[in-house]
């Protein structure tokens, strides 16, 4: 009951806190936050939510530069352990809103915990959350891209659960969060790229495309479009787009329908989206 009358107390002041310098607001919420963490561990359910949905949002928004170590160290802590998905969803949804929000320097020293997070997110049993968790990855490559150039290789390999999920929705949001890494780390130098192995499983998802034609590959040439994924002739990783247009030309099984998929990128894409669908199984 305690709890009850603190939290209906502090969401009533926030509506009064316009009154406030920003500074004035940054320093509560600074205070506030352990109180704010605590009530996430509560049982009664309407405290967790309330605290998710109004609290600690305005926190995200109000705060100069929000302790999200802290954060993301409560999000693993109570992921695990939240039984309702509504609530698990919230978490996402929040991280989601600063991600997209907040276009400040990213603090590197996070990225293990922020990665954690994720894992556990993609793992999650409720398809909603797993589908938030890809569309997390993105809006941090767009707007964080160098905790991604950093965490390239662990990146690709966390967003697996999703791609080989039985909902083709959520399999089509770990596609676009593949291609976005990919895309990010492109724009690196080649110590921060995605290394060769994560490169290799990328290659592979990012090609999925049209999921509708995994049928149309037989086993025999998934294992030999296994050789297109890899290094290049100079050592160095290929692009999603080198691997494409070299392994068309260097498949000796397949000219009978080069020709036909020669013509365009997109076509070039279906091809590979089914050798890459059925490597995956």
């Amino acid at each position: 009951m305690i709890k009850r009358r603190a939290l209906t107390s502090i969401v009533d002041q926030l509506k009064s806190w316009d009154t406030l310098t920003p500074e004035e607001v940054d320093g509560l919420m600074i205070l506030l936050l352990p109180k704010f963490c605590r009530w996430l561990t509560s049982g009664i359910e309407s405290i967790r939510e309330t605290t998710l949905q109004k609290l600690l949002i305005f926190y995200v928004d109000h705060v100069k530069t929000p302790d999200l170590e802290t954060l993301l160290q409560c999000g693993i802590e109570q992921l695990p352990n939240e039984p309702t998905e509504e609530l698990r969803q919230h978490w996402l949804a929040l991280m989601l809103h600063w991600a997209r929000h907040d276009t400040t320097r990213f603090p590197i020293k996070i990225e293990p915990v922020l990665m954690q997070f994720l894992t556990l997110a993609v793992k999650d049993a409720c398809p909603e959350v797993k589908d938030m968790a890809g569309d997390l990855v993105i809006a941090l490559a767009q707007a964080h891209p160098t905790l991604i150039r950093h965490r390239g290789d662990h990146s690709i390999k966390l967003l697996l659960p999703l791609i080989q999920y039985r909902h083709t929705a959520i399999r089509v949001t770990g596609i676009k969060a593949v291609r976005q890494v990919l895309q990010c780390s492109s724009q690196g130098t080649g110590t921060t790229d995605v290394g060769a192995p994560g490169r290799r499983v990328a290659c592979s998802m990012v090609a999925l495309g049209p999921l509708h034609t995994r049928r149309l590959v037989d086993s025999d040439l998934a294992r030999r479009q296994r050789r297109w994924i890899g290094r290049g002739a100079d050592g160095q990783p290929e692009s999603a787009g080198s691997i494409r247009s070299g392994g068309l030309q260097r498949h000796g099984g397949c000219r009978s329908h080069h020709g036909q998929y020669q013509r365009s990128p997109r076509r070039q894409d279906h091809w590979m989206a089914a050798c890459c669908a059925s490597m995956l199984g």
